[in-house]
């Protein structure tokens, strides 16, 4: 998005980036209306009266370009405050969403406009208004560097803990972009700390439950030493989960890696923590916790063996 609203950043909103978003494939884009052009055009180079005229001569103030953005949309982009008020006071939709869903206020916040964002907020902007993929304006502001911004929307009650639909939050982004006078900002609130936590172990849960799949597919397929790598790799995101630890160590031990008795044994251990605790055991582990006491058995672990068999007649119960 654009860092100010003057001279070539300006030009570089035209009409076809007005048009961009559309669906994919279509041959021909949908046709923008010329009046409606006219006036898109106008906010985009600075010519208040031309837009003006325009509205006021009968054009809808929410006109809307095929990908969903009007006028507003446009001065929210490039920060235009004259525009902006202008049309707010000529009844323009605050909240209206593009296509994408991004509102006049997640646009503003991207560019750090503070003064168009401030007559967005006062005229009823939702603050916590989320984009089609979750990017709510703190968070487009976060992925800018915009502090001010930040700040701004935190004021105005944007909520820090909303997660975005790829697991990121404010802060997890803010680190992600080595923007360190936002992590400091976002850090003060002991809740959004909280969440970025529960948020990063949700990714990790999630990277490795795809990371355990495939290795699940290479084994049945015959690849066992691309799925120990996949196991490696899932391993890494979970750390606490016994069932990846006894896939790695049963691939392992096809060829006869003495790490493979170890990822055997911890998992034993993680499943008899859970049983202990009263969790009921998915169907899947039970074949998994007798097929790895066998193999602790066949290694003369016996004291590992037979602590796997209690866990085994405890899970039974």
């Amino acid at each position: 998005m654009c860092h100010s609203a003057g001279g070539t950043v300006a030009r570089t909103l035209s009409a076809g980036l007005l048009l961009a978003g559309l669906a994919a494939g279509a041959t021909q884009p949908p046709r923008l209306d010329p009046q409606l052009e006219e006036v898109l055009n106008a906010v985009r180079d600075g010519e208040f009266e031309t837009m003006a005229a325009a509205i006021e001569g009968g054009m809808a103030v929410d006109a809307k370009a095929p990908n969903g953005m009007t006028a507003l949309h446009v001065a929210a982009v490039l920060g235009r405050e004259r525009f902006v008020a202008w049309l707010l006071e000529k009844g323009a939709a605050v909240n209206d969403p593009a296509q994408n869903g991004i509102t006049p206020l997640n646009r503003a916040s991207m560019g750090g406009h503070l003064g168009t964002m401030e007559l967005l907020l006062e005229a009823g902007a939702d603050v916590n208004a989320a984009a089609r993929w979750g990017a709510t304006p703190l968070l487009s502001a976060v992925d800018r560097g915009r502090t001010e911004a930040v700040r701004m929307l935190l004021a105005a009650g944007a909520d820090p803990t909303v997660t975005a639909a790829n697991g990121e939050t404010a802060l997890s982004l803010a680190r992600a972009k080595q923007h360190q006078d936002i992590v400091a900002l976002l850090s003060e609130d002991p809740e959004t700390v909280r969440t970025e936590r529960e948020a990063a172990a949700d990714r990790r849960s999630s990277r490795a439950d795809t990371h355990h799949r495939t290795g699940v597919a290479y084994d049945d397929a015959g690849d066992i030493r691309r799925a120990i790598e996949s196991y490696r790799i899932a391993l890494e995101q979970d750390p606490d989960d016994p069932l990846i630890r006894y896939r790695l160590g049963r691939a392992l031990h096809r060829f006869g890696e003495r790490e493979a008795l170890v990822h055997l044994i911890e998992a034993v251990r993680g499943w008899e923590a859970a049983i202990e605790a009263g969790e009921e055991l998915a169907p899947i582990v039970r074949p998994a916790l007798e097929d790895a006491c066998g193999v602790l058995a066949e290694a003369g672990r016996t004291d590992d063996a037979a602590r796997c068999e209690a866990a085994l007649a405890q899970s039974r119960r």
